[in-house]
């Protein structure tokens, strides 16, 4: 049996995420994330300006682990904001996880 390589979180509320982000940035990072967003509770108007404001942490976090968030609503990748780690399914979401982990050990 493989051991997963990243821990899931489901946001279902701006509340939730940002309790999970607050958490996560208080200390060095020690795990992969894979972050799903449910559109329903969040849609992108109120979503994107809510990362915006962790931008530098999500970018900290990011020189160490991956954090990919997979919103439910995936429409348009050039829409999203290219800071951010994205993909469609939590599949693609554990490749992201494997690429960034090689340009990390490449010094991409």
């Amino acid at each position: 049996m493989k051991k997963q390589k990243y821990k899931a979180f489901r946001a279902t509320s701006a509340a939730k995420l940002t309790g999970f982000l607050d958490r996560l940035f208080r200390h060095r990072p020690y795990d992969h994330y894979v972050v799903k967003i449910y559109s329903k509770n969040l849609p992108n108007e109120e979503l994107w300006p809510l990362l915006e404001r962790y931008r530098n942490k999500i970018e900290w976090y990011t020189r160490e682990k991956s954090l990919v968030f997979v919103p439910d609503d995936y429409d348009d990748p050039d829409e999203m904001p290219a800071w951010l780690s994205l993909a469609p399914s939590e599949l693609e979401a554990s490749d992201v996880i494997d690429f960034e982990q090689i340009e990390r050990d490449l010094n991409f």
